[in-house]
């Protein structure tokens, strides 16, 4: 769709910038399994990916479809709406306003410190982004799994599997201008920085809804610096 749009801006309307006025993984807003994307890892993983897919097609701005999360009373007791662009949970339903899953993501992108720097990736669905920090010696990484299909009528599914990953940092000994380096990662996953996916097994909803670090190593500087890990489906890293 949004290469059509390019093309078609390109030969009737050459420059004119392409804004998108709402976004997010799903129109339906329920809270049936077809429509909890909107709260979930799986939206997580598809906001970075939509990202990613907005910037190779040029598009110039976009705004994010979210409002406060609508609630539902059952039975005398609220009851949260998942399906809701919401990047919260209602805290009249959840007691607090307790982060979901594709709100880490955009916390990422706004932590992405520096200039952005080239990233390639041999994997069918693991992609990234990548900037760096030259005064603070600081290069951040965002990095999604995503190989979700989403349908406007029916479940998702999932294509991706759970990728060995090998982030390979080139020129690392003359960046970092360090022998060692510390390397930290938090990550958004199905059990991991996921309020919907503790609801989902009954759990109350706490602490853990926050960005959880999952790494914390010390790793010595080469020319190419690697760092390895195994990414997820639907899974988002920083």
């Amino acid at each position: 769709m949004l290469a059509v749009t390019r093309a078609a801006r390109d030969r009737y309307c050459p420059n004119v910038p392409i804004h998108i006025t709402e976004w997010g993984p799903s129109y339906r807003t329920s809270n049936d399994e077809a429509s909890v994307v909107n709260g979930n890892h799986i939206g997580a993983a598809w906001t970075a990916a939509f990202l990613n897919v907005m910037l190779e097609n040029q598009v110039d701005g976009a705004l994010f479809l979210v409002t406060t999360d609508l609630r539902q009373q059952r039975e005398g007791t609220w009851e949260n709406v998942w399906g809701w662009p919401s990047l919260f949970t209602n805290a009249q339903a959840c007691g607090k306003s307790y982060p979901k899953a594709p709100f880490h993501v955009l916390d990422m992108v706004s932590r992405l410190r520096g200039e952005r720097v080239q990233a390639t990736s041999d994997g069918k669905t693991v992609h990234c982004f990548a900037a760096a920090d030259g005064t603070g010696k600081r290069l951040t990484v965002l990095l999604w799994n995503y190989g979700s299909q989403i349908p406007e009528g029916g479940v998702p599914t999932e294509t991706a599997v759970t990728d060995p990953v090998t982030l390979r940092i080139l020129e690392g000994e003359s960046f970092f201008a360090a022998s060692k380096v510390r390397v930290r990662r938090a990550m958004v996953s199905s059990d991991t920085s996921n309020a919907y996916g503790l609801f989902a097994q009954g759990e109350a909803l706490d602490q853990r809804t926050e960005l959880q670090q999952v790494q914390d190593d010390v790793v010595a500087v080469t020319d190419a610096l690697e760092v390895r890990f195994e990414a997820p489906p639907a899974s988002v890293s920083f």
